[in-house]
């Protein structure tokens, strides 16, 4: 009983396009953003292939590889990192005023004070895979926009073996190899990203109403959750495990 606490310098928000999951999330209303499209089979009919082609923002997309891997439903992306992606970009200026908006929230009254935003993020399906570097990207361009100068981004990422273990996958070989090359994929990312300086490049995109060129780090603190033991023996409920590991990393930060 009782009613639920209360902390208005923590915010939540939660990013997907698979509505049933974000229903089921325990986040209330207004810590959800849905940013699925149901309109995609319009979008990448055969007529309008071209013309996505000369979107500036686009450029970085296979089109054509795309639009013949189009996920069956609009939730979530199918397991296609690319597909993942172009949502987070078709909807990134919905995204980043989201996060302006929490973090606003979280800040109010508050002179000072650090900011620290943990993103967590599944690595290996076509949403999380596809969405996590440009949301990360987007968090900082939103801090900086804001004026802090004393924020940390820490990013929790979970790796396909934990994925893999959830019941919707276990045992499903094509799912398990998608998930699988995916992480790699993820992986191969951020290592790049980590290291932009020291390597003198730069991550770019072009977002349509903003663009982001930066030689930030992906994140300053990156963690990797597995639920693989030390003896390489899966761990039992491997998905649970690894989001109860996030959930007391992040609560014993805070407190």
């Amino acid at each position: 009983g009782g009613d639920m606490p209360r902390y208005d310098h923590i915010k939540f928000l939660g990013i997907d396009a698979d509505s049933g999951w974000l229903e089921s999330s325990g986040l209330e209303q207004g810590e959800r953003l849905n940013i699925q499209d149901t309109a995609f089979p319009v979008i990448f009919a055969p007529a309008t292939l071209d013309a996505l082609k000369q979107q500036p923002n686009l450029q970085w997309m296979s089109i054509d590889y795309v639009a013949q891997h189009l996920p069956p439903t609009a939730d979530g992306a199918g397991a296609y990192r690319q597909f993942g992606r172009w949502l987070t970009i078709h909807k990134a200026n919905t995204i980043s005023t989201s996060i302006r908006q929490v973090i606003t929230q979280a800040c109010m009254g508050r002179i000072g004070g650090n900011l620290n935003v943990h993103i967590v993020a599944g690595i290996s399906g076509g949403m999380g895979s596809g969405s996590f570097v440009d949301i990360c990207y987007i968090v900082r361009e939103v801090i900086d926009g804001l004026g802090f100068n004393a924020a940390n981004v820490f990013g929790y990422f979970v790796l396909p073996d934990a994925i893999i273990s959830k019941a919707a996958i276990f045992g499903d070989p094509t799912k398990t190899s998608a998930n699988q090359k995916n992480g790699i994929a993820a992986l191969l990312e951020i290592e790049h990203l980590m290291n932009l300086e020291d390597s003198n490049e730069w991550f770019e995109q072009d977002y349509g109403e903003f663009s982001i060129r930066t030689q930030h780090k992906l994140v300053d603190l990156c963690h990797f959750i597995s639920s693989t033991n030390m003896n390489g023996i899966p761990i039992e409920n491997g998905y649970e495990y690894a989001l109860n590991v996030i959930g007391d990393y992040i609560l014993a930060f805070i407190s």
